[in-house]
């Protein structure tokens, strides 16, 4: 009801915010996959999903009928958090481009940006701090570039394995 009560509000594109996942799964459960089809199917053009606290990945699907394209990220990880568990302490942020032609909204490109995040405990300061992925060649702590370089590693191997058609 809600995807129908949208769509007749006749925006330029329609993307549903998910709450799913199983906590600390770097995969997404076959469950959300079909969830992911079936709210596409429905006239939903993106979805972007959060919950598991780690970084899943990430799709872009052609439209079965359209020429367009579909967004689909399974999970966003974490932006910010005190969680210590492997692959908790960093992100990623997603950029979809949209342009309008004719009166019909399609995705011209996408892609990500990954960010980790430096706890008070690791970098000895007394805030967190949100370091974006470029960042890692510049001044920081050795015990900061080591859990960095771990998370950043980590998730390119997770995304160059199982991301579909978008890239960093």
């Amino acid at each position: 009801k809600d995807i129908l009560k949208a769509r007749r509000m006749k925006p330029d594109a329609l993307i549903a915010c998910m709450h799913w996942g199983i906590e600390y799964s770097s995969l997404p459960h076959a469950n959300e996959k079909r969830m992911a089809d079936w709210l596409l199917s429905q006239g939903v053009d993106h979805v972007i999903g959060s919950h598991p606290h780690v970084l899943q990945p990430m799709e872009i699907r052609p439209d079965k009928q359209t020429p367009g394209q579909h967004a689909v990220v399974y999970s966003l990880g974490n932006f910010i958090s005190n969680m210590s568990k492997k692959g908790t302490d960093g992100g990623a942020m997603v950029r979809l481009e949209l342009k309008k032609v004719h009166g019909i909204t399609r995705l011209i490109h996408s892609d990500y940006s990954l960010v980790w995040t430096s706890r008070p405990v690791v970098s000895g300061k007394k805030n967190y701090e949100v370091y974006p992925a470029s960042f890692i060649g510049q001044s920081i702590r050795n015990e900061e570039f080591s859990y960095m370089n771990l998370f950043l590693v980590q998730s390119r191997a997770l995304f160059h394995k199982y991301n579909k058609g978008i890239e960093e």
